[in-house]
């Protein structure tokens, strides 16, 4: 198989299963005045993380993507534009410049090319999950958030904050009704720094996982470094993000891949 058919099939971005640093154990057993305690304090630690970089709109960015499968690793540019009203572009290229591949997403629809050897674009419906063209169930909004420096939460109904045992720090977890744990932030000792989150489906089945490294500030954003995903089925990304440009100004047409004059 061609890099370009690997990268777009297997998609660049397979996004699932058990980072080392993110263990499932944890402990939620509290009672009394300690349980209320923690869960007020949750309840402030979520509305922290909601105000988490909001006066980001739009952002564009250059940086390296590593996709590993098992013995197999590709390493290629990537460049993004994205707005967070569901709207995103990705391209990537070899190092000698060379296009790869493309996906895009304009908020109605999604879109996916492999321009080697020879272009093939596809339109899918209107969803925003990327599921159908990268094999893995995360959407649109979940990608531009890790991106913007954000955190992806599920809509909950009860927070708990839980130490993790035998690690340090403590997991945030939102869930729905009947206890079920639809999202686990992980936050270092001071509560302050999100590690890493993990999602799960409707199941209760892991979805995806996401590290964060080495946070800055760019023009009074915090944005990460380095982003982990890893997955169950043993493939894994590493996006380096090595240059951001917040809030800039992106056309509606960079969100939308267009065939050539003589594709058919």
């Amino acid at each position: 198989m061609s890099c370009a058919r690997w990268i777009i099939l297997s998609a660049g971005l397979m996004i699932l299963s058990a980072c080392a640093g993110l263990s499932d154990r944890t402990t939620s057993k509290m009672t009394g005045p300690a349980d209320r305690v923690r869960s007020e304090q949750a309840s402030r630690i979520v509305s922290g993380l909601k105000q988490k970089n909001t006066g980001l709109l739009t952002f564009k960015g250059v940086g390296k993507l590593k996709l590993i499968d098992g013995a197999r690793v590709q390493s290629v540019r990537i460049m993004w534009a994205a707005a967070l009203d569901e709207k995103i572009r990705f391209e990537l290229r070899t190092f000698a410049g060379q296009p790869v591949a493309g996906i895009a997403g304009d908020g109605k629809w999604l879109y996916a090319a492999s321009y080697r050897p020879e272009p093939v674009f596809r339109k899918q419906s209107a969803n925003n999950s990327l599921k159908r063209i990268i094999a893995v169930p995360i959407h649109v909004t979940d990608m531009i958030e890790l991106i913007a420096g954000r955190i992806p939460m599920a809509d909950y109904r009860d927070a708990s904050l839980v130490s993790s045992p035998g690690q340090t720090g403590y997991v945030l977890e939102l869930r729905k009704s009947r206890g079920r744990v639809l999202e686990k932030i992980y936050l270092d000792d001071t509560l302050a720094v999100v590690k890493g989150i993990e999602r799960f489906d409707g199941s209760g089945k892991p979805a995806y996982r996401a590290r964060f490294f080495k946070f800055r500030s760019i023009d009074g954003f915090h944005i990460p470094h380095r982003i982990e995903l890893t997955g169950e089925n043993g493939r894994s990304l590493e996006l380096i993000i090595e240059q951001y440009w917040p809030n800039v100004s992106i056309p509606p047409s960079a969100f939308v891949l267009t065939p050539p004059d003589d594709w058919r």
